[in-house]
C-alpha cells in the first residue's frame, strides 16, 4: 500500500519500524510516499496521525483539475467506468509520470515491474507500452458497484 506523509521535508523524510527503513520521498505529483507492505507496519503507520493511505485516483482529478480540466462524474452504481476511459495516449502517459511516479511511461520493463510490486499483476511484454499502462490504470478503477 502506498502511504502518504503529509509532513514534507525537501529531501524526504525516513522513517524505522522494526529494524525495516521507509523512505517517504517526494513523487512527481510533490506528494511524499513510500510502499509500505507489512500489515502491521501499515496498521501503524495510519494510526500516526501524519501519515494517510496515499489515492492515485484523488490525485488524478485534482491534478486535472489543476489543469484546467473538467472532472467527469461517473456513477458506479448506475455503470462501472474504467479510469482509462476517455483518456488520450498522452494523458495516460502523463498520469503515469505524475501519479503513478512511473519515469518512463514508454519503457515495458518500468510498466511491468510497477504492475507486479504495486499491483501485484502480471503484464504480457508483448504488447505495446501505452497498452500495458491502460491495463495498468485500469486496474487501480473501481470494480463493480453493488
Amino acid at each position: 500500500m502506498l502511504i502518504e506523509l503529509t509532513i514534507k521535508r525537501p529531501q524526504g523524510s525516513s522513517s524505522t519500524m522494526d529494524g525495516e527503513l521507509y523512505e517517504f520521498l517526494p513523487n512527481n505529483a510533490g506528494d511524499h510516499v513510500c510502499e509500505v507492505t507489512n500489515e502491521s507496519h501499515i496498521k501503524r503507520f495510519l494510526y500516526i496521525g501524519a501519515y494517510r493511505a496515499y489515492d492515485v485516483v484523488d490525485k488524478a482529478i485534482d491534478i486535472a483539475k489543476a489543469e484546467g480540466a473538467t472532472p467527469v462524474v461517473v456513477d458506479y452504481k448506475d455503470e462501472p467506468a474504467l479510469l482509462s476511459d476517455g483518456m488520450s495516449d498522452d494523458e495516460m502517459q502523463k498520469y503515469a509520470i505524475d501519479v503513478l511516479g512511473i519515469d518512463n511511461p514508454e519503457d515495458k520493463e518500468e510498466i511491468a515491474e510497477y504492475a507486479i510490486e504495486m499491483l501485484s499483476l502480471k503484464l504480457n511484454k508483448s504488447k505495446k507500452a501505452i497498452n500495458m499502462l491502460k491495463e495498468v490504470i485500469d486496474a487501480q478503477s473501481p470494480s463493480d458497484a453493488e
